[in-house]
């Protein structure tokens, strides 16, 4: 096998996840919902605001907009996906 390396730009990306979540039906879900969902993950497991305005390159309270409300299930579902994402990962 034969990998060529290309450099993924935000507007390839976000075009190609367009295209993936239109044949899956969900079509609501956009590239700008990684900032959201990034966001309230963070803030959900405890990291300071102050770093997820870093991450987010936000330099005012603006990162207030993209703070959704994780409840304890949904957490629990999150890190759980992780977890088992990291653990493939590892396999590999």
């Amino acid at each position: 096998l034969v990998f060529l390396r290309t450099h993924l730009t935000k507007r390839v990306v976000y075009h190609r996840l367009d295209q993936v979540w239109a044949k899956k039906g969900c079509s609501e879900i956009t590239g700008h919902s990684f900032r959201v969902g990034g966001a309230s993950l963070r803030y959900a497991i405890g990291v300071p605001t102050n770093e997820i305005c870093r991450l987010g390159r936000w330099i005012s309270d603006c990162y207030k907009l993209y703070l959704r409300e994780y409840s304890k299930d949904d957490l629990a579902g999150t890190l759980k996906l992780l977890s088992e994402l990291e653990a493939s990962w590892s396999r590999t």
